[in-house]
């Protein structure tokens, strides 16, 4: 196990993960990157939990390992002994975003993982159920027990398949959970009150995190003018608008019930907080809109989520039937180390028109700083940014040639995509979420906000126009970035700016001995001694990639 450490302002007040020494905290725990071949003189155990439908359990089973030999007393199963029928090859592919542009979506999977069985021994798995199963890959030395070889790999199934020779798992990582999971799964039932309207049956309820501005509420009972912004609890409804013209702020109530119950004047609008509520006093005469601050549920021990990394962190494990767990399944120093470069105001607002899944809704809030997110081997979800690498401190350094004794082997870097400097970037503000045109709105709008409302977002940002005359295919990029205050976009605007100025590639260099589950990924690298391709003697840069199929190992770089 390796800590990495990053120097500099501690961690924010709010943070989870305690200082070691003032100046110095974790950004980063887990194999260290630069032990690529860790795997080297282990062996491997394949470790199981599917359903068997005779005893309706999951119990827990060795269906094979590299070696062949019995479990001891202190293992689980105890004294069972462990066909060497697992091939040991893990076909591990894992990139964070595609090619050499930032923005376009990442891809990971784990592929199949062999069991030869010539002797029709693991036919007995074929009865069992593999549709979500536990699956990891422990790895240790062959003299010690089975419980003290070390887990590099956490994964479900997603089957089994394979014939006479050999049986094959269909592996998947945690990130399949997030990309198949809706981003909450509650619905309204239409069977009245806070359930809904009839005509509301089988839509998403609608869910706000963080700073929202102009949304479209759901009226959830037409009849007593009540409308939702959330199926959580919410901060505040800081105003509502009848056709863009305030409406006065009434009384708060705890429950449905209660607010049910209330008196409204005309002109005014109640709030139940607790349920993401409020009511109308009289009957609208144009569209009803409203600025929210949103989820205010306090969720394995933190409150509202007003941040990017804690808005992803709440979809990840705090809503839905579908969700990771937090102690367990989160890569807390990373989160930490992203709030601490991105602790500015955001928020985000789906209306349940239309199915999002978490997987989705945590692209749409990290694409807004060209942040990046994926699964680590060991099961734990982790984010970043992109930063220049030139600025980075590598967490791990790579020589060419491999002159010295345990130095990894590396083969020649190739060119894989190339990405152009933009000439522009525009990063959003004030994101407006029901953009209203003039006849949609009361004749008493201002045109200033009469503009504001009929725009989708407020954007900071500015052209380099010597880029756009030399490089007639560069991009000039726009991301609803969701942030509350123009200040924080425009810093956000001149951070991606002063990385995206110049040419940027993409690089797959061969490891000739490569642990196949190296943690590597969204790491920071400095290769040595190439003086090819305008390296020098030294070029720092981004492991966006890595590719294991097939055996033979990739590590892709982004710099």
């Amino acid at each position: 196990m390796a800590v990495v450490y990053q120097y500099g302002a501690p961690p924010l007040p709010f943070g989870a993960i305690d200082a070691i020494t003032p100046g110095q905290f974790p950004v980063y725990e887990g194999l260290a990157p630069s032990s690529l071949g860790a795997h080297v003189g282990m062996s491997w155990l394949l470790v199981a939990s599917p359903f068997n439908p005779a005893s309706v359990t999951s119990p827990t089973i060795y269906p094979a390992a590299t070696i062949s030999r019995s479990s001891t007393p202190t293992d689980t199963p105890a004294n069972t002994y462990v066909p060497g029928k697992l091939t040991g090859d893990v076909p591990l592919a894992v990139s964070v975003f595609a090619g050499a542009d930032p923005l376009a979506a990442g891809t990971g999977s784990f592929g199949e993982l062999e069991l030869l069985d010539v002797d029709g021994a693991l036919d007995s798995l074929l009865a069992l159920g593999w549709d979500n199963a536990t699956i990891e890959l422990r790895r240790g030395l062959e003299a010690e027990p089975f419980s003290q070889w070390t887990t590099v790999a956490r994964l479900t199934s997603a089957g089994i398949i394979g014939g006479l020779r050999s049986k094959r798992f269909r592996l998947r990582d945690l990130a399949w959970r997030l990309a198949s999971a809706e981003l909450h799964g509650e619905r309204y039932g239409g069977t009245g009150g806070n359930d809904g309207d009839a005509a509301l049956k089988g839509r998403l309820k609608p869910y706000a995190a963080g700073y929202v501005f102009n949304i479209t509420p759901v009226v959830i009972n037409t009849a007593a003018l009540i409308l939702q912004v959330s199926r959580s609890s919410i901060t505040a409804i800081t105003e509502v608008r009848d056709g863009g013209v305030p409406l006065t702020q009434g009384t708060n109530h705890a429950t449905y019930a209660l607010l049910a119950a209330a008196a409204v004047s005309g002109g005014t609008y109640a709030t139940c907080l607790a349920e993401g509520l409020f009511r109308l006093g009289s009957t609208p005469a144009l569209e009803i809109t409203a600025d929210v601050t949103g989820d205010a549920d306090s969720v394995n021990g933190l409150g509202a989520p007003l941040t990017r990394g804690r808005i992803v962190r709440r979809i990840a494990t705090g809503i839905g039937t579908v969700s990771l767990t937090d102690s367990e399944q989160i890569d807390h120093a990373t989160f930490q180390s992203f709030e601490n470069k991105q602790p500015a105001a955001v928020g985000w607002y789906w209306d349940g028109r239309g199915d999002v899944t978490k997987a989705q809704a945590i692209a749409e809030v990290m694409g807004g700083c060209c942040g990046w997110w994926t699964v680590r081997p060991n099961g734990q979800l982790t984010i970043g940014q992109i930063e220049d690498p030139a600025d980075s401190s590598p967490t791990f350094i790579l020589s060419f040639p491999a002159a010295s004794a345990g130095e990894v082997r590396l083969g020649e870097p190739e060119i894989t995509d190339i990405l152009p400097p933009r000439r522009a970037t525009y990063i959003g503000w004030k994101r407006n979420y029901t953009i209203q045109t003039r006849g949609a709105l009361a004749g008493a709008v201002s045109e200033a906000n009469a503009q504001l409302y009929s725009q989708e977002s407020k954007y900071a940002g500015e052209e380099a126009a010597y880029i756009a005359a030399h490089y007639p295919s560069s991009p000039a990029v726009t991301l609803a970035a969701g942030y509350r205050l123009e200040a924080d976009a425009t810093a956000e605007a001149t951070r991606q700016t002063n990385i995206f100025d110049v040419e940027r590639r993409r690089y797959a260099v061969p490891i000739a001995v490569c642990d196949p589950v190296a943690d590597v990924v969204g790491q920071y690298a400095r290769l040595d001694n190439l003086n090819r391709l305008g390296w020098g003697a030294a070029k720092s840069l981004f492991v966006c990639g890595f590719n294991g199929a097939g055996g033979n190992v990739e590590l892709h770089f982004w710099g």
